[in-house]
């Protein structure tokens, strides 16, 4: 099978840091300092990991809990994740709550949210709100689900799980979804809620079928620039993810380039 992906992170239009990271395939940010950054990664095998981690809003050392995130994940992605989210989850929140207690932080959390193709199948899980869409037969479709609860009218909601839990607050329940489509064509969307805060769902639904002829990099770009012209309140982070036809270059010729 083979995917064509890209990933774009900015830190908004008033943050002055930026607390997100992602994992493409192989690739992540790992200068936690740096603001903007764009992989992009097409190739051809059996196994594929993607995801997005948002270090918590306000809380200590976000960015270091995001790149556990992505890292953690990074040593799964070369044993072969399989269908050990609950693991990996179980473990990179062990690791937030290992260096919480190192860095004697009140608080210290990242959100996370993934896609994992294997064979002729693929799944996603989540924990917090970053987001994962797919985008097939012109419908794009919210498949993960958002960790967050109502304060009353009005009033922000809370985020009620984040890797950063110690297990004698809260055991976490990751949202996991199975058998996911990968015909050729079908897109996925991951992303931070520095997008979803700044562009309803309706709006993305327009701009995806606006621009789905274009290339991964193009669309998480466009994407990117319509949270930060909506306000881009927070940091922002996109992924798109395209299942291709097979054509195209062989495994050998893959390609996977990042700017900083």
């Amino acid at each position: 099978m083979r995917i064509e992906s890209a990933a774009v992170t900015h830190q908004g239009n008033i943050r002055e840091n930026n607390e997100d990271n992602f994992f493409l395939d192989g690739l992540y940010k790992e200068d936690t300092s740096v603001g903007e950054a764009e992989f992009r990664c097409s190739r051809e095998a059996d196994k594929f990991d993607f995801a997005v981690s948002d270090g918590v809003g306000g809380a200590s050392y976000g960015e270091v809990a995001s790149h556990i995130a992505v890292t953690t994940l990074g040593r799964y992605h070369e044993l072969g994740l399989g269908g050990a989210f609950v693991e990996y989850i179980d473990e990179a929140n062990d690791l937030v709550c290992q260096e919480m207690s190192e860095r004697r932080a009140n608080r210290m959390g990242a959100t996370v949210a993934m896609l994992h193709i294997e064979g002729d199948t693929a799944a996603c899980c989540n924990v917090g709100d970053s987001r994962i869409y797919v985008y097939s037969q012109g419908v794009l479709s919210q498949l993960s689900l958002d960790h967050r609860s109502a304060q009353g009218p009005g009033m922000p909601t809370l985020l009620t799980q984040h890797l950063g839990v110690f297990p004698d607050e809260f055991i976490l329940g990751p949202h996991i979804e199975r058998d996911l489509p990968l015909d050729p064509g079908t897109m996925y969307l991951l992303c931070t809620d520095g997008l979803t805060d700044m562009v309803p769902d309706d709006q993305l639904q327009v701009a995806v079928d606006a621009c789905k002829g274009k290339t991964p990099e193009d669309i998480a770009s466009i994407l990117m620039e319509l949270a930060l012209t909506n306000g881009g309140r927070d940091n922002v982070t996109v992924m798109i993810v395209r299942i291709c036809d097979g054509t195209g270059p062989a495994r050998n010729d893959s390609l996977a380039e990042k700017r900083i």
